[in-house]
């Protein structure tokens, strides 16, 4: 869930450009039709190349999926606790760290709205939408965590930020008719009537 970059390494430009149409038909695809009835004769119909073209660089959903996980939120693996403190380790407070997060976790929901949707909605129709779906609400959990380390938050608490965080919540917003550019800052004031930032910090003795 760090938003990253999209890009692809170690072949050649040609390739990736290759790689990168089917991916884009596919994504498109999913959105209108779904991937339970997105055949390999469609995906290279919609990306203008071959059928064994297509199942030269993705031989089946397990592979491709990923792949389009990767370009609607930017994100290949699971974060560690170490790796996502990192991440926000420039960030002088909790805050900081929440509206920084908040931010950069709405830009990728819009940049990749249509493809997120369609993964929710086949997520327990397609075991490859449900494991990509999976993945990226394990990440927002410990890029959370990260977030508010240091912040004594109870259970109820924390799955209500997350849940105010996740996908669903930001499309329905959307959805509502909430304008993308505001739906950030809407997010974040709910987030902080959940998080009680530095109430449990003992007063300072003079």
């Amino acid at each position: 869930m760090s938003p990253r970059r999209y890009r692809m390494a170690g072949r050649s430009q040609g390739v990736d450009a290759t790689r990168r149409r089917i991916v884009d038909a596919a994504m498109r695809l999913h959105v209108r039709q779904g991937a339970i009835a997105t055949s390999w004769d469609d995906i290279a119909a919609e990306s203008g190349v071959s059928r064994a073209t297509v199942y030269h660089h993705f031989n089946s959903l397990e592979t491709l999926v990923p792949a389009c996980a990767q370009v609607a939120f930017d994100l290949i693996e699971v974060p560690t606790p170490e790796q996502a403190r990192e991440a926000f380790a420039a960030l002088p407070s909790a805050e900081a760290r929440l509206h920084h997060f908040i931010v950069e976790t709405c830009r990728c929901y819009a940049a990749g709205a249509d493809w997120l949707g369609a993964a929710w909605r086949e997520r327990d129709l397609v075991l490859t939408m449900g494991e990509a779906v999976s993945r990226l609400q394990r990440s927002l959990h410990v890029m959370l965590g990260a977030v508010v380390h240091g912040e004594q938050l109870s259970t109820d608490e924390r799955r209500s930020l997350t849940a105010l965080l996740d996908f669903p919540f930001w499309e329905a917003l959307d959805h509502a008719g909430v304008p993308r550019r505001r739906i950030p800052a809407r997010i974040e004031q709910l987030a902080r009537a959940i998080v009680p930032f530095g109430a449990h910090q003992p007063e300072e003795v003079h």
